[in-house]
């Protein structure tokens, strides 16, 4: 389940880079988007398994791939998925963290 949760984020982004390529090609593209947490709660999984799996499929995406991408957030809906979230970001090395 994990792995198709971290499928998720991943083809979306490229769908994205793929729609910025054939509409917005001399205007102004898709670059920013906002993710709600899947699969936690409800969906069985804990959030702290989640949370890196997501948030590292972004960053490879953003690192890997030529996009015009600028910005992936993540929505937590629950301040335990908030708080796991930030843990996260907070252990990632040079990240631009936006202001809450």
């Amino acid at each position: 389940m994990i792995t198709q949760l971290g499928q998720c984020v991943t083809k979306t982004l490229m769908r994205i880079d793929q729609l910025n390529s054939e509409l917005y090609q001399n205007g102004e593209p898709l670059k920013t988007v906002v993710f709600p947490i899947l699969g936690a709660g409800d969906g069985g999984l804990s959030i702290e398994v989640i949370a890196p799996s997501l948030v590292a499929r972004a960053i490879d995406h953003l690192e890997l791939w030529e996009t015009r991408i600028e910005a992936v957030y993540f929505g937590a809906y629950q301040q335990p998925h908030f708080d796991r979230l930030r843990t996260v970001f907070d252990s990632i090395p040079d990240l631009s963290h936006p202001a809450v």
